[in-house]
This record gives structure tokens, C-alpha cells and sequence, in this order.
């Protein structure tokens, strides 16, 4: 039944609407097809923009990089140059002064290092602008295209050399700050070097000038106690023993220490108020001071 009533209302359809709606329908395809070449067309002009946007970016990175290079003698970390010592040289004043810069502490004495680091590095490539070193990290702010420079034309063994000037430098204030580890990584990474093994050399390095200053502390010291005693000292320390000035007998000082230290040992005020507590170890460090003082200038 329902196949017949489909086939009588197809029958008496009126056979103008039919073509109307044939109309309908194609124009609808026409404009559809339309639609769809309006967006291909507009996505390949996309690409196509994007595309010479890339190739004239390319193009002037190029033209500048030659231009700065032959035109104004300004030399440039690129691949497409001869790598030379002078380039090298380069390498080391740029990052060295990023190194100076990225530490608050004394410059002056860091620019000093650097300056005659590179005078021995590189003997033979004459003289340097002086003036101009503080201001590379200016001129060269990308530090990347120095490692990546390096990276490419260095051996291991010289790799692991820069890496050890970079350190030295960053030690000269004997602290690191932030930055200056951020860059020592930065060339680690670059250059292929684990993170462990740029870790130890900075451990090693750390622990190196501890021991550098400790020495330093103890010749200091040492060099006090075999300077010329002042008399003004002599009197001072012989005077909180309860001594008389003239005394030259060691032992006498050793007695009267003994003496004194008894006397004012802390333990005996255990009983009494903080003040006075402090008041008692403030004296018997004292007493300490002035024995050992004692027995340097005596003994």
C-alpha cells in the first residue's frame, strides 16, 4: 500500500516543480563547489604568504649576517665562516663577559681575570680593545650561537677547557650565582657533556677554593703571630692575667693563667643569672685570648 501511494503522488507531481527542484538542487551543487574552491584558494594563499615570509626572513638574516661581516668588520658566530683563532678569541671575551655580568660582585677584579686569561690563551693574536669587553654581552646577546659555534669546531679535550675557564672566572668572587650556573649548564649541554660531570667539576672546583681560603686564613693567621708583638697587646693580655707589665717568665704566665681560669671558669656561675653567666664566659675567653697571645710572643 505504502509503494503505491509513493508511485500515484510521483505520477500526478506536477512536472514543472520537478525541473524547478532539479534547478534548485544544481545550482545549490554550483554554489556549494564554489564555496569549497574560495577556501582551498584562500589556504594555499595562506601557505603560499607564509612561506615567502620564511624565505625573506632567511634571505635577510643572511644579507646581515655578510653585511656586518664584510661591511662594517664586525666578526659573526656563524657556520658558514672559517673558524679561526681570532674567533675563538671572540668566543672566550663574549661569553666571559656574560659570566662578569650575571655576578654583582666585583667586576673589575673578574674583567682583570679575564683579560689576562685570554692574553695567555691566545699570545699570538695581537692586541685586544679593552673598551669594548665590557660591552660584548651587548653586541652578542645570544650565547647560544657561541656553544653551538664551538660545539661544532672544539675536540673534548677543548670543550672541557672552556668549560673550566667558564668556572674559574665564575669562581673568582668564590660564589656562584644563579646565572653564571645557568650558562655553565647551557655549554655543558651544548657541548654534549653530562650534567653529572659538569656537576662534579663544579664540586670539585667549590670545594678547591674552600680549601684555597683556608689556607689563606692560616697564613694570615700565622703571619700575625710572627709579626713584630705590639707592645700595647703585650700590656693588655699581662694585665687580664693580673700580671705586671715587666714579666718575661712564661711560667709565671702559665701560673697565673691556671689561676684565673679557675677563677672565672663558667661552671661556677651555673647557678647564677644569664647575664651573669654571659658576663663569665665573656671574661674567661678573654683569659683564653690573652694566654695564648702570651705564649706566641713568650715561649
Amino acid at each position: 500500500m505504502t509503494f503505491e501511494s509513493i508511485h500515484y503522488n510521483l505520477v500526478t507531481l506536477n512536472p514543472r516543480f520537478l525541473s524547478l527542484f532539479v534547478d534548485f538542487k544544481g545550482c545549490s551543487l554550483v554554489d556549494q563547489g564554489v564555496e569549497e574552491s574560495s577556501i582551498l584558494l584562500t589556504f594555499f594563499a595562506f601557505i603560499g604568504i607564509v612561506v615567502l615570509w620564511v624565505l625573506f626572513y632567511m634571505l635577510f638574516s643572511t644579507i646581515k649576517v655578510i653585511a656586518f661581516h664584510y661591511i662594517f668588520g664586525v666578526p659573526q658566530f656563524s657556520l658558514i665562516y672559517r673558524f679561526t683563532p681570532k674567533i675563538s678569541r671572540l668566543a672566550y671575551k663574549v661569553i666571559g663577559c656574560h659570566i662578569v655580568v650575571a655576578d654583582g660582585g666585583d667586576r673589575r677584579g673578574q674583567y682583570v681575570f679575564l683579560i689576562s686569561y685570554l692574553k695567555r690563551r691566545f699570545p699570538k693574536e695581537g692586541s685586544m680593545d679593552l673598551k669594548a669587553i665590557p660591552k660584548l654581552h651587548q653586541v652578542y646577546k645570544d650565547t647560544h650561537k657561541v656553544f653551538k659555534l664551538l660545539n661544532k669546531h672544539l675536540d673534548e679535550e677543548h670543550k672541557l677547557q672552556f668549560i673550566d675557564f667558564m668556572v674559574d672566572l665564575a669562581f673568582f668572587n668564590e660564589k656562584l650565582s644563579r646565572r653564571e650556573v645557568r650558562l655553565i649548564y647551557e655549554a655543558g649541554e651544548m657541548f654534549g657533556i653530562p650534567q653529572n660531570e659538569v656537576k662534579s667539576i663544579l664540586s670539585m672546583r667549590y670545594k678547591f677554593y674552600q680549601d684555597k681560603q683556608r689556607r689563606e686564613q692560616e697564613q694570615r693567621r700565622k703571619s700575625r703571630v710572627t709579626r713584630r708583638p705590639s707592645v700595647n697587646l703585650k700590656k693588655q693580655a699581662l694585665q687580664i692575667l693580673g700580671l705586671s707589665p715587666t714579666v718575661k717568665d712564661f711560667n709565671e704566665v702559665k701560673k697565673a693563667y691556671r689561676n684565673m681560669a679557675k677563677k672565672h671558669h663558667p661552671d661556677r656561675f651555673h647557678n647564677d643569672s644569664e647575664q651573669e653567666r654571659e658576663k663569665a664566659h665573656e671574661r674567661f675567653t678573654a683569659i683564653n685570648t690573652a694566654y695564648e697571645y702570651l705564649e706566641q710572643i713568650l715561649k
